[in-house]
């Protein structure tokens, strides 16, 4: 999946450290989940034009499947050194 727009070095340095900070933990900090969830939404999901990025990024904030898809999806990337 490509991205949508190239993510800034220092989010990467963020996302990073937040997924570090949180690995061991079994729930994450929720302010750790809602920058995710913020990120995954403004440079990796694709929305279109009929979509509204806050109720996207607010649905999925109140999602327990959507949040743990997305730190996934960032486990994934960072374990693979593709961020």
């Amino acid at each position: 999946m490509s991205y949508k727009i190239a993510i800034p070095e220092q989010v990467k340095a963020d996302i990073k450290e937040v997924v570090a900070r949180n690995q061991q933990r079994i729930i994450w900090r929720f302010t750790d989940l809602h920058y995710l969830v913020e990120v995954y939404y403004r440079y990796i999901q694709k929305l279109y034009s009929d979509q509204d990025f806050d109720k996207e990024v607010r649905d999925a904030k109140n999602c327990a499947n959507c949040r743990a898809k997305i730190v996934h999806y960032f486990k994934q990337k960072i374990s693979n050194n593709e961020l």
